[in-house]
């Protein structure tokens, strides 16, 4: 045991140094197998990993570490192992040629990293923790070997040859409780030797063994019992408080940043267009940082039509010339909404006709309406004048004529009862202006507005040969009377 003094207290030198902070201590305990890497395996030092089938490759060692944390990420541990290294070549029949058994101790100064630590937030009660490990370190070795062509030189501290490595490796941790952890570990020790096997050759300059263990780990040093579980929970508590006022500040301050976006809409459009021209309209919302369900709606006067050009990606429909665009849930990537769709005006008559629109939204679970109106100004087209002008014409000269005599063909009576219009018109088939006037008790309904009884008698002879008004007849009008009596009537033939 005294040949284990030296190197041990090499290694753990530097972490005694540093014992201001008890609770920042553990102890580990561990076991596994050493398995080397050197000039006599059939593999050969270079293959990186070990030849399964030879069981003289597998030995087993044990090691203990001593482990001070300087960050929640990275602690520095003394580490010293002990156990034995062993290997052999066989020729193809599988004779033995050259064999080594050595029995190893070493002892290093490593750093070892948290990776979650390192890039995640600090938590003591983290399940699992992977972390890194390199340092540096002494080994020394006694080697009985058969068959190597070389002796080591034993002039190392007590006659056993001795020369420095470099740990590497990586491991798993898993809590267990406050004070207790499992480790899974795998370490590469690089010697700056070849001399572990008795064998120096070519290919090269360094043997290795790795060691891969299973070991526990006690914390130490820290509050215990009643009051370590206390603090403990007092801990994991003031953690839990902390996560949840993180979270509460950030929906705070995200409640508060939406209670004080004002919401406001510019609706453009031409005020003045002619009939049949289209034109593009834009809706601008400005939202802020709000999302959630909204809907906008506009409302356009008979005879326009609608296409979508830019949704901001809403869905839109237009049905009884109400323009609707709906969001499930306004983007979050835009503050400002624009919707862009294009007017056509082909079958709207001339006047000026008010364009409302709302726009609904949820603010704080409230649902809130902004209300917007335009105005269109249509003017009658170069044909919509024309045909008004028309129009006008027909209209003066049936006034003119009802202010004369005039003849008319009537084709149906009803006896104080009106009758409607649209009815005759389609039991005829007929596409004229059917007027109605009131005449000894009856609603009478007649067609035409001749200024002699010839062409309205052959008015009345078409509608009894091409429409099927059977009674159809001549009557005569003066200054817009029906004239009753057939000697009035034969006057005016």
């Amino acid at each position: 045991m005294k040949k284990l003094i030296l190197p041990l207290l090499i290694a753990l030198a530097p972490i005694f140094a540093l014992s201001q902070n008890e609770s920042k201590w553990n102890i580990q305990l561990s076991g596994g197998p050493l398995i080397p890497y050197s000039d006599v395996d059939n593999n050969g030092p270079q293959q990186p990993y070990p030849e399964f089938s030879n069981s003289e490759a597998w030995k087993f060692g044990g090691g203990v570490n001593l482990e001070y944390s300087l960050k929640n990420y990275l602690g520095l541990r003394g580490q010293m192992k002990f156990g034995q290294i062993s290997g052999q070549i066989t020729d193809d029949n599988n004779n033995v040629l050259k064999t080594f058994s050595s029995d190893v101790v070493d002892a290093s100064l490593q750093a070892k990293l948290n990776f979650i630590e390192v890039f995640g937030p600090h938590n003591p009660y983290r399940s699992f923790n992977p972390y890194g490990l390199v340092g540096l370190g002494l080994s020394t070795w006694d080697t009985e070997s058969t068959g190597t062509s070389n002796t080591p030189d034993n002039n190392g501290l007590f006659k056993w040859p001795m020369d420095g490595f470099v740990p590497i490796g990586v491991g798993l941790s898993y809590r267990i409780n406050d004070n207790l952890n499992a480790n899974l570990e795998i370490s590469n020790n690089i010697l700056d030797s070849d001399y572990l096997d008795n064998e120096k050759s070519g290919d090269s300059k360094y043997d290795m063994y790795s060691y891969t263990a299973l070991g526990l780990t006690y914390k130490f040093g820290g509050k215990t019992g009643r009051e370590g579980k206390k603090a403990g929970k007092s801990d994991m508590h003031r953690i839990k408080k902390d996560e949840e006022k993180a979270t509460d500040t950030s929906e705070k301050e995200e409640k508060e940043k939406k209670e004080k976006v004002q919401v406001n809409l510019d609706s453009e459009m031409p005020s003045t267009i002619k009939a049949g021209e289209s034109f593009a309209a834009t809706v601008k919302i400005n939202k802020g940082n709000l999302d959630g369900p909204a809907t906008l709606r506009q409302v356009f006067p008979n005879g326009v039509n609608i296409q979508p050009l830019s949704l901001a990606g809403g869905e839109y429909n237009f049905m009884n010339q109400v323009f609707t665009v709906n969001w499930t849930n306004m983007p979050q990537n835009q503050s400002t909404l624009k919707i862009v769709y294009r007017v056509k005006t082909d079958d709207i008559e001339s006047g000026t006709y008010p364009v409302s629109g709302i726009f609904t939204y949820t603010q704080n679970a409230n649902s809130k309406l902004l209300n917007f109106k335009n105005s269109l100004e249509v003017e009658a087209s170069e044909e919509q004048k024309a045909r008004q002008l028309q129009k006008e014409k027909e209209k003066t000269a049936a006034e003119q004529m009802e202010r004369e005599v005039v003849f008319r063909v009537q084709i149906r009576a009803k006896y104080q009862k009106k009758m409607s219009k649209d009815a005759i018109a389609n039991q005829f088939n007929l596409n004229e202006r059917i007027y109605e006037d009131y005449h000894n008790g009856y609603y009478i309904y007649t067609v035409g507005n001749f200024s002699s009884y010839e062409q309205a008698r052959r008015k009345r002879d078409r509608l009894i040969n091409q429409h099927g008004v059977k009674d159809a007849f001549v009557a005569a009008f003066k200054n817009g009377e029906r004239v009753d009596k057939l000697k009035e009537l034969e006057q005016f033939k």
